[in-house]
């Protein structure tokens, strides 16, 4: 009795999913560090504070720690979504835009439009398109995060 193989790779949600995994373990890392900085740049006098007036965990971490890193965490957002959106060496390296073309990123896209049909400028076209895409989300999500009051 032989047992076959299986390629998890062979079926699109196994495949999207362990690429998915794939980038967060490598950028899980990077992104603790910007978050831990901004933790750090905390005073502990304001937390101390809190707790002598009786504030719960909860209220301390909405009311002081989520404000005063608001600004390490709106960096982490911009660029875990944008790198997101330029996703390619992964996808290309493992799953070469399979099974069946459903692992094709926008910039796996550009990549085929521009060197493998030779379709250059078809190619920045689509570059110019992901650009304002991502220009546009950055601004949505500068906008959503930023703190009125210090204007």
């Amino acid at each position: 009795m032989t047992e076959g193989r299986i390629n998890i790779l062979a079926n699109f949600t196994p495949a999207f999913w362990s690429v998915i995994a794939m980038v967060v373990w490598k950028m899980a890392g990077f992104f603790m560090v910007i978050l831990m900085s901004g933790l750090q740049s905390i005073p502990a006098d304001y937390q101390e504070a809190a707790r002598i007036d009786g504030a719960k965990w909860l209220q301390r971490f909405r009311y002081i720690t989520m404000p005063l890193i608001r600004k390490p965490f709106a960096l982490a957002l911009i660029l875990c979504i944008s790198g997101s959106m330029l996703a390619f060496d992964q996808f290309y390296i493992i799953l070469n835009g399979g099974p069946q073309n459903k692992t094709v990123t926008a910039v796996y896209k550009i990549f085929n439009e521009s060197f493998i049909s030779f379709r250059l400028g078809y190619g920045a076209a689509l570059s110019m398109v992901l650009l304002l895409i991502l220009l546009a989300l950055s601004v949505v999500q500068l906008t959503l995060l930023s703190d009125r009051r210090e204007k």
